[in-house]
């Protein structure tokens, strides 16, 4: 091909998003990025951006259709917030009961936890239920009920992901990026970052001056 056509052709394989799937894992760049082989490059992912897109659909899509499985705690939790979190908390708990958290109020600032989203249990749920709240008022979402459901449920999906820095098996990786072609291609992370991007085999070759 031309330079030209080659660089068009490049440009375009590198906008057009893998069959996630089908990619070769090489390994990991600093146990935060996911290096992959495909036909016609080299794709990398950001392990935190994609599991958490992958997390934010998955729950958007069982919370529109009933509350999220909850397990009960072996002992009802005490929390204690702001006043302006608490006033704010007043009017989003049925929200969180969407959510799996089965929170009441007990007196001006204090709120009870009896159960947690069954989902949640491999981290700290409490924490996680404390750091939804912060965020949420923090963000001025409310009381618009859609808005605020969004905000949480990115704040949850956040807080489940893989982080940046943590080892993953190839299993793991691979497993991911099976669970990467069920969602849109082009979305980004609930925050708006990009999980995917390609190293196109042309740019590569056109850098060491092999074309």
């Amino acid at each position: 091909l031309p330079n030209r056509e080659a660089a068009s052709e490049a440009r375009e394989q590198r906008d057009t998003p893998p069959l996630f799937g089908r990619l070769t894992v090489i390994g990991q760049l600093h146990h935060t990025y996911i290096l992959c082989e495909s036909e016609d490059g080299l794709i990398l992912i950001d392990q935190h951006a994609a599991h958490e897109r992958c997390l934010f659909d998955k729950l958007r899509a069982e919370v529109a259709s009933s509350p999220l499985p909850s397990q009960q705690l072996l002992a009802p939790a005490t929390l204690e917030f702001s006043g302006e979190e608490s006033g704010w908390l007043q009017g989003a708990v049925e929200l969180f009961a969407k959510l799996g958290f089965a929170v009441t109020p007990f007196g001006s600032n204090t709120f009870i936890v009896r159960s947690v989203p069954a989902v949640a249990m491999r981290a700290d749920p409490l924490e996680m239920f404390k750091d939804m709240v912060a965020e949420a008022y923090e963000s001025g979402a409310g009381p618009d009920p859609d808005r605020l459901l969004e905000r949480a449920l990115q704040s949850m999906a956040c807080k489940l992901a893989v982080k940046a820095g943590q080892k993953l098996t190839v299993a793991e990786m691979t497993s991911l990026l099976s669970q990467l072609d069920e969602v849109d291609y082009y979305a980004t992370c609930p925050h708006g970052r990009p999980f995917w991007w390609k190293l196109t085999t042309y740019e590569i070759g056109r850098f060491f001056g092999r074309l």
